[in-house]
């Protein structure tokens, strides 16, 4: 709690930060593969729900987040602007917070759902409404920095630390291939480009958790 009290606190300090409209253009422009690039959200999502007896609610909102994503990224890609980025970073909020509800719940017994989940949806709500992206960035980035500090400093219960240091991997992965979006085109021969190949690394960091929790683990 201190830390996330001293992140937020930082935030605050910082100047507004808007929406760079050139992410908006991606290498290729082709808009194919990062449409069907986001099926593996879906699948990923339908996954979990069919363990939805064995899972917490944590992991529910996870599964369902993920396969929202999906359609969500997916609507996105197909014409991308701020109004349908919208439909993909709400989404996107469930998915992060979920996560980080889950393990919170898993290592201290202590449940946030729903007010991850609410601060979350603010948060990209006032982006939508203020153009500012420091809240939006606040939830997506500090369950980065809090998480190795629960893995760390608090032992499993339920949900091992194997699989959520694979999502983090993957995770990491994921931003790394989305910096590299250009990078990675060139070098796959203008094959394929790296924000495409981001959504196969953020589906995969969804399904190590998600496999353990549906095999009754996490809840």
């Amino acid at each position: 709690m201190a830390l996330a009290v001293v992140a937020a606190v930082g935030m605050m300090f910082l100047p507004p930060i808007p929406q760079n409209d050139a992410y908006h253009h991606f290498a290729g422009e082709s808009t194919l593969p990062n449409v069907l690039s986001n099926l593996p959200f879906i699948a990923v999502g339908i996954y979990g729900l069919l363990g939805w007896k064995r899972m917490g609610w944590e992991w529910r909102a996870v599964s369902i987040g993920a396969v929202l994503i999906g359609f969500g990224s997916g609507y996105y890609h197909a014409a991308p602007s701020n109004d349908s980025l919208y439909w993909d970073r709400l989404p996107m909020t469930i998915a992060f917070t979920g996560v980080f509800a889950a393990i919170i719940h898993d290592r201290t017994r202590v449940r946030v759902l729903v007010p991850l989940i609410v601060a979350g949806i603010a948060s990209v709500e006032v982006w939508r409404q203020t153009g500012d992206l420091r809240f939006y960035g606040f939830i997506q980035f500090f369950p980065a920095i809090g998480l190795p500090y629960l893995l760390l400093a608090f032992p499993p219960r339920e949900m091992p630390n194997k699989p959520l240091w694979a999502m983090s991997a993957c995770y990491v992965l994921a931003k790394v291939l989305e910096a590299g979006d250009a990078p990675v085109y060139e070098w796959t021969g203008h094959w394929v480009a790296g924000h495409a190949i981001k959504h196969l690394a953020g589906a995969a960091a969804l399904y190590f958790p998600l496999r353990s929790a549906g095999n009754g683990t996490g809840r």
